[in-house]
């Protein structure tokens, strides 16, 4: 008699919502929460794309989902607010997933794609020094807001000060060693996303790693069926690899 295999069943996503905990060393907090929860998220990843298929639009489900699930109070002494902008002014590296989102996003925006494609033409946004000393500003500030806030990277995410005059001596000086934010845990989980998307896709076969945003959108923009194209397994991404 045949044995009968029992289907796994595709259970809802449960992550825990993490509040920020001041006993604990930053490296403590780096290890369990980064290590516990990118698991999960992960893990959670592969078995629902292998359950409903992989696609774009599953994709993003899945880092709006996380978002919402994966939680962590903010300090609230920070000095982060709108029209402070010093942040911006950095190489942003994300999700090959995360850079698909806010391409579709903004892929109908004409005037923003040609922004892109034509100020940032001949800079090499993969160096992560010359964002600095160049005071590159993202293309999507202004009048120091970020126009993508609700879908904007987990790097940006993770970026907080708790003093904005260092934040400005940083920006001012044009130092690439100059630290300005602090990685705290909410920084630390705002990264759960972008690296659970990087593990599951490289796991499910994809060419998937860090990228740099802009160069990552000058490719998506420049190429016919770009995402289905990366879907389907063409290392598309490789000149944006952060």
């Amino acid at each position: 008699m045949a044995r009968r295999v029992r289907q796994k069943e595709n259970k809802p996503l449960k992550i825990r919502v993490l509040e920020a905990k001041k006993n604990r060393s930053p490296e403590e907090e780096h290890a369990v929460l980064m290590w516990n929860e990118t698991r999960r998220a992960r893990n959670f990843t592969i078995d629902f794309v292998r359950s409903k298929g992989m696609s774009i639009e599953n994709l993003s489900w899945l880092l709006h989902e996380f978002r919402d699930k994966i939680a962590v109070s903010i300090p609230t002494d920070i000095q982060c607010k709108i029209g402070c902008g010093y942040c911006c002014h950095i190489r942003v590296t994300t999700s090959i997933p995360e850079a698909i989102l806010v391409y579709n996003t903004i892929r109908n925006n004409q005037e923003l794609i040609s922004k892109i494609n034509k100020n940032y033409k001949n800079l090499n946004t993969i160096d992560r020094d010359m964002w600095i000393r160049e005071q590159l500003e993202c293309p999507f500030l202004y009048d120091d807001k970020c126009s993508i806030y609700t879908i904007r990277p987990g790097a940006c995410r993770a970026c907080i000060s708790y003093d904005v005059d260092n934040c400005r001596d940083g920006y001012e000086s044009k130092d690439p060693e100059y630290q300005t934010a602090t990685r705290t845990p909410h920084g630390i989980i705002s990264l759960i996303p972008s690296i659970a998307m990087i593990e599951a896709c490289d796991i499910l076969g994809l060419h998937s790693y860090e990228v740099e945003l802009v160069s990552s959108l000058r490719i998506l923009s420049a190429t016919e069926n770009s995402c289905e194209e990366w879907i389907n397994g063409r290392d598309l991404f490789a000149n944006a690899r952060g």
